[in-house]
């Protein structure tokens, strides 16, 4: 994990590119903002990698402000307390309302806003 997160902040400091990234052990949730076509380039290069699969874009569009400015990729470590957090979006994909996303978001906004990530 150390690797992939060295190589992420590279990559989102060089294209400009701010998030944030969670681990269940098993999963990943990741939140990516920045211009779109950074972000395309950034989605192509993880779809092109063998060790990523079952990728699946829960919400994308324009938004007023980034949520996570200040981090090129902000990560508090591997948690099996967000694989419920991550799980629900998961199941709730094409219903409507995306509460699952929503919440997951506010799990994200939490544990930055706390500085649980390793900066």
């Amino acid at each position: 994990m150390a690797d992939i997160i060295a190589a992420s902040r590279r990559w989102n400091n060089a294209s400009s590119l701010t998030g944030a990234l969670i681990f269940t052990g098993e999963y990943f949730a990741h939140y990516i903002e920045g211009d779109e076509k950074a972000i395309d380039q950034l989605k192509l290069k993880i779809r092109r990698d063998p060790r990523h699969t079952d990728i699946v874009t829960l919400s994308e569009g324009p938004i007023s402000q980034r949520r996570f400015a200040r981090w090129a990729i902000a990560y508090a470590g591997a948690s099996q307390y967000v694989a419920q957090a991550i799980a629900l979006p998961l199941r709730e994909i094409d219903r409507p309302g995306k509460s699952g996303v929503n919440k997951l978001l506010r799990l994200m906004d939490e544990f930055v806003s706390q500085d649980y990530s390793h900066a």
